[in-house]
């Protein structure tokens, strides 16, 4: 994790607290080598949607199994 922020605010080191929620997304998101899951999975048994998948659907699309519905709203 600590790699993961330093590369991330390597040129604004004095702004590195913000990129901290960031980085522990794409850690909990990212799939492990030695279970081949991310901790993700682990914890809620399925693949995470991440913000730019969002974006791709269609306004009536079920998510998370018919438990959340985008409308037109």
């Amino acid at each position: 994790m600590k790699t993961m922020i330093v590369k991330y605010a390597e040129s604004k080191k004095e702004l590195w607290d913000e990129y901290v929620d960031s980085c522990v997304f794409a850690y909990n998101t990212s799939s492990h080598e030695s279970s081949l899951l991310s901790p993700f999975e682990v914890m809620f048994g399925r693949k995470a949607i991440i913000p730019i998948e969002l974006s791709y659907l269609k306004p009536g699309s079920e998510l998370l199994g018919g438990n959340l519905t985008l409308s037109n709203d």
